[in-house]
This record gives C-alpha cells, structure tokens and sequence, in this order.
C-alpha cells in the first residue's frame, strides 16, 4: 500500500514487488529452515552452541533474502522459524526460552531506537483533532474491530469487552509507522511526521489509560485469571496417590500425575486419577497445554534426590520457583549448601517407593485427621506429611490458634485411634439415672459444636435402631455404637465413662462407651478404628485402668502410651 501511494498509481509493479517478496520469503525460509533442522539433529554443530548457531543463520537468510528483493528477510525469516517449529528438533525448547529472551531485549532497543526519532515539535503540532482521532481510535476502532474479528469465536462478551480495552499494539505498528515516514519523507510528502507522532501517541496512551487499569478492568468484567492450584505430582506409586487423594478430598483441587513407571500409571487409572506415561522432565509433550495452564504446585516423588531437585528446576516455568517441592534425604545442612530449586520435604521419611511399599503391605499406615481448635494430636512415630487449612496448603503447621482443618499424617505403626481421640472427647458421668438414650443424644451434642451440618437427630435413631437390635456390646462392660455419614470428612471418638455402669438398651451393664463417627467413604478406616477399640475391649486390665484413671488427660495419655 505504501508503494502504491509513493509510485501514485496502481501499477502492476507494485503488485510484482510484492509477489517476489512472498515467492523469496516463502522460498528461502523453507530452504533455510529445514537446512537449520537437518545441522541440529545431525549434532554437526554442538549442543551447546545450537542457540548462537540458529541466531547466526536467521541473521544470514535476512541477508540474503534482502539482498535478491528489499524487505522480504523478515517473511524469510518467520517461514524458517515456522519450519523448524513444525519439524521439531530436540533443542526446540531452548531454542524457544532463548528466542523469547532475545525478543524482549530487542523489542526494547528497538523501541529506544525508533524514540529517538521523534521531535517533541510532532506532538506539539499535533492539535486537539490529533488528540480527539487518538481517542476514537482508542474508544471506537478498536473495539469495533475486535468485535468483527472475534464473530464466531467462543469468546464471551466480558472477553471481548476486554480485549477492546487491551487490543495488542506496539512494536510492529511502531516500527512500520517510522519506516513509512521515513519513505514519504524522502519523496517530499509534508505530512509525513504526523504518521509516526500518531502512532506513538496512540501506544503512549494506551500504555498510560489502559495499560495502568488494566487489572481493574478485568476484575470489574470478572475474567482476570483464576489463581493456579491445580498440582503436578511426578510418581504414581502409591504414596504419590494417597497424597493425590488426600488433596482432591479436601480442597478439590486437580491433580496430575507422571511416571515413566507403565504399572504405576495403569494402577493411578484404575483408581480414576489423571495420570500419564512421561519423562517428568519432557511434560509438555505428554500433557495438554490446556492441563499444564491449571498447574500451581510441583510434588517431585521419586527415590533420586538429584532427579527431584533436576524435575524443580525443569519444571519452573510451569508452577513458578516458590511452589516447587521435593522429596530429599539429605540433611537440612546439606541442603543449604546445595541450594538449588524445590523445597526439601521429608528428610526423616525413607524413599517414597519404600514408603508405599510399607503403606501397601500393612506396615504403616496414612492417617488423615482433622485440626480442631488449632490442635492436632500427634503420636510418636509419626510424621505430618500435608496440611490443609482455609483453601491452603502448606508442608508445615500452621500457627493459628482457632482453625479448622485436615492434616495427612504418615503413622510407623497400623493404629489409628490416637489421632481421633481429643482430651475435650472423653467425658465422666456420675448420674445414675443418666440412660443410654440420653448418654449418646449428650455426645451427639459434642460431635455437633464439630460438625454443625451433620444430622444429628437422624444418626441418633439409627444408632439407637441398630443397638435395639444388634447391640454394639464388647466384652468387659464396652459398646462401641457407631456411624458412617457422608457430610464428615475425618472419624471423631468419643469416650464415656459410667463408674456406676449403665443397662445397655436392656441387653447388658456397660461401663465405657466408645462413640464413633466415620465418613462414609472411608470405610478402612471406620473398620480399623472398631478394630483397635475391639483389642482394647478384650483386656479388662486396659478397661479398668481407663475407669481408675482421673482426669481426660490421663485417659488420652495412656491410650497414646500403649501405641509406644
């Protein structure tokens, strides 16, 4: 179009001129790419060299390509990038990380450059209909010409309203404008300055009204970009699942799962996890961009420390350098010294394919427990592995004193009743009127100040159903009535002493009642909890020390002495 103003007639030279550009470009940057490719994957240029190389060889084919017809270098250029983009070298992901920093640095010298050239007089006689053609650019133009090309597109109308506000504009419009001036300048046109004042005023003023409100904007049009706290967990053994499981329950919160392991991936299908088959350090061929786009957290799992802390560092750019974390069994000192991306987590843990080996085969055991008051109840040999609390994760307790949450613990031995047991959970009663209705109707009260949501009234004549007919009642004067509710997320227990005893619903004397409470989708758990109670049942010496002992403290400590 420039031409066609500078020759001043439609010739058909402009229309050849620009018909070689097209036949140069697309001709040599074919050519040029593919030469590109075919160097860099026979390795005749060294691996480390191949960015300095690829750069060197773009600069040539511009060259070249100008030098046969004026101005086609830049289409030759972008066709040889196509090229190699489709063809894929193995080094094409350095080769895009080191473009991507070779174009900020020159789209901010270019524009110094083209700065440069401006007079302060452009502006000054730019005039107030300069000013006014700026806003309707800005106000009408643009969103008019959004609206046109994004007909039959998914876009809503927020998401359009914003691109209207944010149009991409800058170097290129920038660039052409000081080309064309300088051309018309040099054939005389007088008006020639006013193309580039007119361009830089309108990306001045972008970049000042819309660019500083930008973040508003799109608050107030509600398509700012969600916070990512989706995770990436590299291991599908079955630690790296219960962790997965543990972070879908109480924040659902998507997790993606990596392994090179084919078994461990088949087994993460089979309990519905999103898992591939993938070198973790090569992820962005194996998962969809669209999956990679919802990742805000990196879990490295596998038995190599170095290759933990390797997956961090590749990975980076995904989940951003302050949510990357890893397993390590080098020592805190170590670690410092190292350096290096990820959070070392789990120091005291063994590696995480024999920790799932242990949880597998019945040797240790995950427990996940829920925070009451700011407190959590941990046993020796255990370690707290996650915890969760008011939309957040983090690997090491939380200081708030008033809270409620979860925590997943990893338990050296299978007992799992000390993490359910509060000392504000086992209660004396002396009234020797007190009847088993009104005694569980009294703990259903406590659960409730836990668990406003839970229906109590409803669990209380379904345990009292059940106990009419099958009775809970252990040996050596305990019942064990309990209950699976699909509103609660952890077990709760509850312990009531009756030193006078109590007739069980007509059917026997009891002294101890253990008062049970599980989720219904947790049924190991719920089984192993009636499990331990059952063991603690069957010794009246055990019974007889809970009923001696004086206060609730007492009764929790020795329930936690006995796991030692």
């Amino acid at each position: 179009c420039v031409e066609w103003v500078l020759v001043g007639d439609y010739t058909m030279t402009s229309i050849q001129s620009f018909g070689l550009r097209m036949a140069i470009g697309l001709g040599v940057g074919t050519v040029g790419g593919y030469l590109i490719y075919k160097i860099l994957q026979k390795k005749i240029v060294q691996v480390e060299y191949g960015n300095i190389f690829v750069l060197s060889m773009s600069l040539f084919l511009l060259s070249v390509s100008d030098v046969w017809v004026h101005e086609s270098g830049i289409l030759t250029v972008i066709v040889a990038g196509l090229v190699l983009g489709v063809l894929r070298p193995e080094q094409l992901k350095n080769l895009r990380q080191f473009k991507s920093e070779m174009t900020d640095l020159a789209i901010a010298l270019v524009f110094i450059m083209l700065a440069s050239q401006l007079q302060l007089s452009d502006f000054a006689n730019f005039g107030v209909k300069g000013i006014i053609l700026v806003f309707i650019i800005l106000l009408v133009i643009r969103p008019l010409s959004v609206f046109l090309c994004s007909i039959g597109t998914s876009l809503s109308l927020q998401d359009r309203l914003f691109l209207s506000w944010m149009a991409p504009r800058g170097i290129i419009a920038a660039s052409m404008a000081s080309l064309f001036a300088f051309r018309l300048s040099e054939v005389g046109n007088e008006n020639s300055s006013f193309l580039q004042a007119f361009t830089f005023s309108v990306i001045g003023a972008t970049v000042i009204f819309q660019g500083l409100s930008a973040s508003a904007v799109a608050n107030l049009l509600k398509v700012k970009a969600k916070e990512k706290k989706g995770w990436l967990i590299v291991g599908g053994h079955f630690f790296a699942r219960k962790i997965a499981q543990f972070i879908m329950e109480t924040s659902r919160h998507s997790c993606i799962l990596i392994d090179t392991n084919a078994d461990a991936i088949r087994e993460c299908e089979e309990e519905d996890f999103l898992a591939f088959q993938a070198n973790a350090l090569d992820i962005e061929e194996a998962v969809p961009a669209e999956l990679l786009l919802s990742i805000g957290n990196v879990l490295a799992l596998t038995d190599n420390r170095d290759l933990n802390q390797l997956i961090c560092e590749k990975l980076s750019e995904i989940a951003g350098r302050e949510k990357l974390y890893r397993w390590s069994s080098g020592s805190i000192e170590l670690e410092k010294n190292i350096g290096g991306l990820g959070v070392p987590l789990w120091q005291s843990l063994p590696k995480p394919s024999q920790v799932a080996y242990d949880i597998k085969h019945h040797q240790s055991t995950f427990v996940k427990v829920s925070i009451r008051s700011g407190k959590v109840h941990i046993p020796k040999g255990s370690i707290p592995l996650l915890w969760y609390e008011k939309d957040q994760f983090s690997f090491e307790q939380p200081k708030f004193e008033h809270a409620s949450g979860e925590v997943i613990i990893f338990h050296e031995s299978l007992s799992s009743l000390p993490f359910f047991i509060a000392p504000e959970h086992v209660f004396t009663y002396n009234d020797p009127t007190l009847s088993a209705e009104h005694l569980i109707q009294k703990l259903l009260n406590v659960v409730q100040q836990q668990a406003p949501d839970l229906p109590i009234e409803h669990i209380q004549k379904e345990i009292e159903k059940r106990e009419l007919t099958f009775p809970t009642i252990l040996g050596n004067e305990v019942a064990v009535p309990h209950f699976s509710d699909t509103q609660l997320r952890t077990p709760i227990c509850l312990i009531a002493r009756i030193p006078q005893g109590m007739a069980w619903f007509n059917q026997a004397n009891i002294r101890v009642v253990f008062l049970l409470l599980s989720p219904a989708t947790d049924a190991e758990t719920h089984l192993m909890i009636l499990s331990e109670i059952a063991k603690i049942a069957s010794k009246s010496n055990i019974i007889q020390h809970i009923m001696d002992l004086a206060t609730s403290q007492d009764v929790l400590h020795y329930i936690l002495e006995m796991e030692r």
